[in-house]
C-alpha cells in the first residue's frame, strides 16, 4: 500500500533515499512526498486528514505535495528532471 522512492540529480548530485509514500490499510495518515521550497528539498511525512504537512527537515509551512505516481519530479536544486527509483514495499 506505499513504497519508497530514491532520487538522484546527475546535474548537480543531489540526493534523497528511502523517501516513503503510500498508506496503511486505512487511507489516513497518508505518507506524502513533499518539497519544500525554503531548504530546497525533497522529503516524506506523515499527513493526517485535514493537515498541511511541514518541511521534515526545517519546519517550514507550507510544502508543495508531491505526487510519487508521476512519471518525473524536478530537483529542488538545479530544477532538472532527477533519476528515479521506486520500490513497492509493504509498511505499516
Amino acid at each position: 500500500m506505499g513504497g519508497f522512492i530514491d532520487v538522484h540529480c546527475r546535474m548537480c548530485g543531489y540526493e534523497q533515499t528511502d523517501l516513503g509514500y503510500g498508506h496503511g490499510k486505512k487511507h489516513w495518515p497518508q505518507l506524502v512526498l513533499f518539497h519544500c521550497v525554503n531548504c530546497r528539498t525533497i522529503g516524506s511525512q506523515w499527513v493526517h486528514e485535514g493537515e498541511s504537512p511541514s518541511c521534515a527537515h526545517c519546519y517550514h509551512e507550507p510544502v508543495d505535495v508531491l505526487d510519487a505516481a508521476g512519471p518525473t519530479l524536478d530537483c529542488p536544486r538545479c530544477d532538472e528532471p532527477l533519476i528515479l527509483e521506486r520500490r513497492e514495499a509493504d509498511w505499516e
